[in-house]
C-alpha cells in the first residue's frame, strides 16, 4: 500500500470516515479510479494515500480504521498475497467493521483464496469490479454500502467539491501529513470578521492609501511562510488600518486581507457572503504580481469561499503561482497530483513540485518529498536520501519532520540505529506546538520506549 503526505491531505482525527480501503499497491490506479466514483456519490474516503508522509503507517491505518463505518478490500492476486493487506483485513475484522470485498481480477471466493484469508472472507457477499463499467462497479458498491448503512451525504457532489466541502487540503500531510488546515491562532478569527465587516462598508478609492510603517514581509517571504507567521507581522498594524491600507490598494495590505479570512474559509466560522471582499483583494493583489495571493485565489476557488466554487479554475491559480517560483503552490499543488485531487493522479509530477519546493528550503516540501523517497512513489526508493530529506526539514522547524527522522533512527532507516537520537526527535517533536497530531505520535513512541 501507498503513503503519501504531511501537510494534511489526509483527515483530521475528528472527521468522519464511511469507508477505509485497504488494496495492494499495485493496485493503486484502479482503486483509485473506483474511490473516486464513491467520493463524486458523496462517501467519505479514506485510503493510505491520505497517511502523513513518513507517519507511523502501521498506527495511522488502525486508526483509521477504527474511525470508518465499513473497510472495502480490494481483492487482486497482488493483494491476496500482500502481507501488509492481510493484517489490515484482520483488523477490520478485530476491530468487527463491516468488510466488502471488491473483486479486481477474477478470483473465485473462497477456492482461490488463501487458507489465512478463508474464514474472514468466504462469508461476505462479494462486489465485482471485473469486466463491467465503472458506472456499474460504483452502483453495486453503492448497494452493498447501503446493506451496512452507509449513504451519500446529501447530493451527489463532484469529486472536486466534495473533497472541497470537507475543506481537504495538502496534507496532510498531514504537513504526512495530516492535512493540513491553515488555523490563525489566537484571536485572529476576530480579527478576520473584523476585517470582512469593515471592508464591506470603507468606499474604495485609489487615493485612500494610509501613511505609516509597511507591512513587514520581504519579497522572498511570501511564498515560504505559513498564514499563521505571515498575519503575526500585521499586529502592531491594527486591523482598522490593515482594512484601510486594503482598500486604498497596498498590495500587501490585500494579500494579508486576504489570508486573513481565507484561513477562516477552512473553519466554516465566516459567512460566505462576508468572504466575497477578500476574494476581490486576492484577484487585486494576484494581477499585481503577488504569488502568495495568486495561490489563496486558487485556495477560496477550490473551496467556494467568497466566490462560486471552480475548481478547473483554482488549478488553473495553482499552476500559475507555482510555475512562477511560489513554493507554497508548489508544495500544494505536488500534493494535490499525488491525491489524484483537483488534478490527475501523478506521482512523478508531484515529485517534481517536490523537489523545487525543497530546493527553497520549504520544510513541508521537504518533508512530503522524503516520504515519497522512502517508499519509491514517483522516484527511486532510496532511504538514505530520505532521512537525509527529514533532516532537512527538521533542522528548518518541520514538526512531522522531526517524528519521521526520529523513527528513521529508531528503525535504522537509511541512518545508523541510534535509539538515543530517535528519543532526541521524539522529545523535539513532542514539545513543538505547531502540529499537535506529530506531537501526539512523538509522545506515544516516547511512551512506548519507556522514555516519556
Amino acid at each position: 500500500m501507498t503513503v503519501d503526505y504531511e501537510i494534511n491531505s489526509g483527515h483530521a482525527d475528528t472527521d468522519p470516515i464511511d469507508i477505509a480501503a485497504s488494496y495492494s499497491r499495485k493496485d493503486a490506479k484502479r482503486v483509485a479510479a473506483i474511490l473516486d466514483g464513491l467520493r463524486a456519490r458523496g462517501i467519505e474516503v479514506w485510503f493510505d494515500k491520505n497517511i502523513p508522509g513518513g507517519a507511523l503507517w502501521e498506527e495511522h491505518i488502525a486508526r483509521n480504521m477504527r474511525k470508518a463505518h465499513a473497510v472495502i478490500f480490494f481483492v487482486s492476486k497482488d493483494s491476496l498475497a500482500s502481507d501488509r493487506c492481510f493484517d489490515e483485513v484482520s483488523t477490520a475484522r478485530t476491530l468487527k467493521k463491516p468488510l466488502i470485498p471488491l473483486l479486481l481480477d477474477p478470483v473465485r471466493v473462497p477456492e482461490d483464496l488463501p487458507d489465512r484469508l478463508v474464514l474472514t472472507l468466504q462469508a461476505r457477499n462479494a462486489v465485482e469490479a471485473f469486466g463491467r463499467e465503472p458506472a456499474e462497479v460504483i452502483d453495486a458498491l453503492m448497494a452493498a454500502l447501503a446493506h451496512v448503512g452507509i449513504t451519500a451525504h446529501g447530493a451527489a457532489a463532484s469529486p472536486v467539491a466534495h473533497a472541497a466541502a470537507r475543506g481537504d487540503d495538502m496534507p496532510r500531510y498531514h504537513e504526512p501529513v495530516s492535512r493540513r488546515k491553515l488555523l490563525i491562532a489566537g484571536g485572529a478569527g476576530f480579527a478576520a470578521l473584523a476585517i470582512a465587516a469593515i471592508l464591506m462598508f470603507v468606499p474604495f478609492d485609489d487615493n485612500n492609501i494610509m501613511s505609516g510603517a509597511p507591512i513587514p514581509v520581504a519579497s522572498g517571504e511570501w511564498c515560504g511562510l505559513g498564514t499563521p507567521e505571515l498575519l503575526s507581522r500585521t499586529q502592531t498594524i491594527g486591523d482598522v488600518e490593515l482594512a484601510r491600507r486594503a482598500q486604498g490598494g497596498d498590495i500587501a495590505a490585500m494579500t494579508m486581507a486576504c489570508l486573513n479570512v481565507n484561513a477562516q474559509c477552512n473553519t466554516g466560522t465566516v459567512d460566505v457572503a462576508a468572504m466575497a471582499p477578500a476574494y476581490v483583494f486576492c484577484e487585486k493583489a494576484a494581477e499585481a504580481g503577488n504569488l502568495r495571493a495568486l495561490f489563496n485565489k486558487g485556495w477560496l476557488l477550490q473551496r467556494g469561499c467568497g466566490v462560486e466554487m471552480n475548481g478547473p479554475a483554482a488549478a488553473r491559480a495553482f499552476k500559475a503561482s507555482a510555475s512562477s517560483g511560489c513554493a507554497i503552490a508548489q508544495y500544494y499543488l505536488g500534493s494535490l497530483y499525488a491525491e489524484g485531487n483537483l488534478v490527475g493522479y501523478n506521482d512523478a509530477e508531484a515529485v517534481r513540485l517536490f523537489e523545487l519546493a525543497a530546493a527553497q528550503d520549504y520544510p513541508p516540501a521537504l518533508n512530503y518529498l522524503a516520504a515519497m523517497v522512502a517508499q519509491g512513489k514517483g522516484v527511486a526508493e532510496d532511504d538514505a536520501r530520505a532521512a537525509s530529506l527529514y533532516q532537512r526539514a527538521a533542522d528548518l522547524g518541520n514538526a512531522m519532520a522531526m517524528f519521521n527522522l526520529a523513527r528513521a533512527y529508531e528503525r535504522g532507516s537509511g541512518v545508523t540505529q541510534d535509539i538515543e537520537a530517535a528519543i532526541i526527535w521524539y522529545r523535539r517533536a513532542s514539545l513543538q506546538t505547531s502540529d499537535q497530531n506529530a506531537a501526539k505520535l512523538a509522545k506515544d513512541s516516547l511512551v512506548r520506549l519507556g522514555r516519556e
